[in-house]
């Protein structure tokens, strides 16, 4: 009954419904058949369960070797992203640093055989083989 029929009641008015008076009878099963019953649907129900465990088993154990391969790959790909951020990460600093206008000067000291007038410049030689002679900078006139 809804709450606008109670209300309908309480108030007087609407009448409240009355069941129908007509008894339904239930047929009575005996309980052997009723045992019987209950048994074979649980024998289907383990049934149907098992076949579905099987089906999952079979499924894991094939599709294993495929896992394993893709993990492989996955690894491999790993290592190669590792590689390239760190080259990336060294092309970025080198990058950085030849278009900082701070040192420009010094990139191009480096990058020509040109070396500043009030520098001296020093060749290390293993002593073992050579000695090393230290030649004082021309002046150019």
């Amino acid at each position: 009954m809804s709450a606008i029929q109670r209300y309908q009641t309480s108030v007087g008015l609407a009448e409240p419904a009355q069941p129908p008076s007509v008894r339904v009878r239930r047929r009575r099963v005996p309980k052997k058949q009723h045992h019987r019953a209950i048994a074979i649907e649980a024998g289907v129900k383990l049934a149907v369960n098992s076949l579905f465990a099987l089906v999952a088993a079979s499924t894991i154990i094939r599709l294993a070797p495929d896992m394993r391969s893709h993990q492989k790959q996955l690894k491999v790909i790993h290592q190669e992203v590792e590689l390239m951020e760190a080259r990336v990460d060294g092309l970025q600093t080198n990058f950085k640093r030849h278009f900082d206008p701070q040192q420009s000067y010094r990139v191009m000291q480096e990058q020509s055989s040109r070396i500043a007038p009030n520098q001296v410049q020093i060749i290390w030689v293993d002593s073992n083989t050579q000695q090393a002679t230290i030649q004082p900078p021309t002046q150019n006139q």
